[in-house]
């Protein structure tokens, strides 16, 4: 009786240890999901702003070259 009463103590105690190490392994499998997809989304977005950012800077630079080419043209004009 007494060894009965000893194993199901010591099957009681195993049993808790593995849902415990389960729930464990569980809680950090998530946390390390939730933190990739909070990372991929970051990295999603700058990388959207910095697209956008490339897009500005390079309309603004062919903007201000065109600009800068009418006025020469117009002075040239403007002198001859």
């Amino acid at each position: 009786m007494t060894r009965s009463v000893l194993c199901l103590g010591l099957f009681n105690g195993v049993l808790v240890v593995v849902v415990v190490v389960v729930v464990v392994v569980v809680v950090v499998v998530v946390v390390v999901v939730v933190v990739v997809v909070v990372v991929v989304v970051v990295v999603i977005h700058v990388v959207i702003v910095a697209v956008v950012v490339v897009v500005v800077v390079v309309v603004v630079v062919v903007y201000s070259q065109n600009i800068s080419i009418h006025r020469k043209k117009s002075a040239v004009t403007v002198t001859c």
